[in-house]
């Protein structure tokens, strides 16, 4: 019984690992329909409000209104937005696969590969959707533009930062730094599930979106730093 008890333990990082890797696929595929039907792929997120109304038994049209408003913009936007799109949608991809030890271990030359798809793919996704947060402009104001332009600068930075550790030869730090860079990208992950939440909370839709925009970010960059600092958090994805 303990052996049955410990193998199971000892494949808990691995279920973590397939059911992640999972979901940060169908997120980002479902992302990606901007692809295949452009700017009127925003017309999708109309039926969020018969979701979240399952969940937080409140009738919402915030999500239809949020739509048409912003289809317009889109269009008017629809190279860049394609563009921030597909780099997230790419690198969100990429980054799951570099979190795998056996990819790692198995061919450097695949990690390396698939570390500048993600590099180069990240960089472009996150510097069009720093300038789509106030260029569109986003709904919520500044709670949610401002979290979302420091997460792209961010982003960005710490994958400078990883790219000088890795030229130093220092590759646990550069590991550290590129996971650090994943956290930004994850929030795309984590705003969905904040906004399932706060209407599990039971609060308005527009006021869940806000504060979701507001809190992903330092959630991410809190969780991140204490996978990081904790070896045996850190010890799944090495």
């Amino acid at each position: 019984m303990k052996n049955k008890i410990r193998n199971f333990y000892k494949l808990l990082p691995t279920i973590f690992l397939i059911t992640l890797s999972i979901v940060v696929i169908i997120t980002a595929i479902y992302s990606l329909r901007y692809v295949f039907l452009g700017a009127d792929g925003i017309m999708f997120l109309a039926d969020t409000d018969d979701l979240l109304g399952l969940i937080s038994h409140q009738k919402s049209d915030f999500w239809h209104n949020f739509a048409l408003r912003q289809k317009p913009i889109y269009h008017k936007n629809e190279t860049i937005l394609l563009a921030h799109i597909i780099g997230v949608s790419i690198a969100f991809i990429a980054g799951i696969f570099q979190l795998s030890p056996s990819v790692r271990k198995q061919s450097i030359t695949i990690h390396r590969n698939i570390g500048y798809l993600y590099i180069i793919s990240a960089v472009i996704g996150l510097s069009f959707g720093g300038y789509i947060s106030f260029a569109l402009p986003m709904v919520g104001g500044l709670l949610a533009i401002i979290p979302n332009i420091i997460g792209s600068s961010l982003g960005i930075f710490f994958i400078l930062i990883a790219l000088i550790c890795l030229w130093k030869k220092q590759y646990l730090t550069h590991g550290k730094w590129m996971l650090r860079s994943y956290a930004i990208l994850f929030t795309l992950l984590t705003l969905y599930f904040l906004i399932g939440f706060f209407a599990l909370c039971r609060l308005p839709a527009d006021i869940g979106y806000k504060i979701a925009h507001l809190t992903c970010l330092p959630i991410n960059l809190i969780i991140v730093e204490i996978i990081i600092n904790k070896k045996r958090l850190y010890a799944v994805f090495k």
